[in-house]
């Protein structure tokens, strides 16, 4: 009993050393490991000491051409398209690349040998600050004692066009039309088995 009490104090012990370590990584702006946002890669930080983000030139301008096709007018759902047809690795699998790690995964039940890209995937990227170089942590900005957000790596995009970006995506979100009612049981709970995608009801005329 009592070696099983003292095992317990080590693990809480060592999560507590853990969790104090990454927070100190991130109020300094060093990488302590994770998904690496879309458009970066990790490299040594000029200082030698630990790793930073730089941008990843495969994907930055691939991070522009998304935000001028979304300026341009095209919506979530054609942007995606577009990405999937020219096999552009989603954020996740573009970080198993550069990890030296296979693309794909499991999903919804179901192994992929590759994952597509999604509105909702395209969303995340494009409304992270990471977008401005910043540390996130649970999706926030992390900000120093000063109140001054915390950065990574160099921009993708200035304050203005970041910020510009988000108004432009609440203005569309909040003139989405209204989802009508159906009586398909299955809507947003069947995916479909060649992409994991959902899928939709919809009425063939004839």
């Amino acid at each position: 009993m009592e070696l099983a009490q003292v095992a317990e104090q080590e693990a809480h012990t060592l999560s507590a050393r853990l969790t104090s370590s990454h927070a100190a990584l991130r109020m300094i702006g060093r990488y302590g490991g994770g998904l690496v946002p879309f458009g970066y890669r990790k490299s040594p930080r000029p200082s030698g000491a630990g790793w930073c983000l730089t941008p990843d030139p495969d994907t930055v301008a691939i991070v522009r051409e998304i935000v001028d096709d979304v300026r341009s007018g095209l919506s979530p759902v054609a942007v995606a398209g577009r990405l999937n047809d020219a096999d552009v690795p989603v954020p996740r699998d573009r970080h198993a690349l550069l990890q030296g790690r296979p693309m794909g995964g499991r999903r919804h039940g179901r192994d992929f040998d590759k994952f597509r890209w999604t509105s909702g995937t395209l969303s995340k990227v494009l409304r992270s600050p990471s977008l401005k170089g910043h540390r996130i942590h649970k999706g926030q900005t992390v900000h120093d004692a000063a109140g001054t957000p915390v950065l990574i790596g160099p921009p993708l995009l200035t304050e203005e066009e970041f910020d510009s970006l988000q108004e432009l995506l609440k203005a569309r979100s909040n003139g989405s039309h209204p989802r009508s009612r159906t009586t398909a049981l299955l809507t947003a709970v069947a995916y479909c088995s060649g992409c994991g995608g959902r899928m939709y009801f919809a009425v063939r005329r004839s």
